[in-house]
């Protein structure tokens, strides 16, 4: 996922150590940063939840 807009918003979660390894693991497989994988994966969601099929 590129995206060239200058990010300056922050979004700060706390989770189980267990759901964190997960996100690591499933970040490093797709070779992305956890913070990238996360950020991708939250709007997907979001865009599916909210009907958007143009994702």
């Amino acid at each position: 996922m590129t995206n060239t807009a200058q990010k300056q918003e922050r979004l700060e979660i706390r989770l189980t150590s267990e759901n964190k390894k997960i996100i690591e693991e499933a970040a490093a497989i797709l070779g992305q940063t956890v913070s990238g994988f996360t950020q991708h994966s939250l709007v997907l969601k979001v865009k599916y939840l909210a009907g958007n099929s143009s994702v």
